[in-house]
């Protein structure tokens, strides 16, 4: 699965949900893989790089371009 992602969205909360993170997290666990393609950010928060943190330590590969 491939998500691509404004770095102002992730962490945000949105209108519908394609995925919880507790179903994202059954699938890594079963071998699936997940990328995030976001931007780099020069302006990025605490809470914003703490966000991409925790995503990448469930198991997310997360590029920054």
């Amino acid at each position: 699965m491939i998500i691509l992602a404004d770095s102002a969205k992730v962490g945000r909360e949105c209108t519908y949900l394609t995925r919880s993170m507790r179903m994202v997290k059954l699938d890594i666990k079963n071998g699936k893989e997940y990328t995030l393609i976001t931007d780099a950010d020069p302006a990025a928060t605490d809470e914003q790089r703490k966000n991409l943190k925790r995503l990448e330590e469930t198991g997310l590969n997360i590029f920054t371009v």
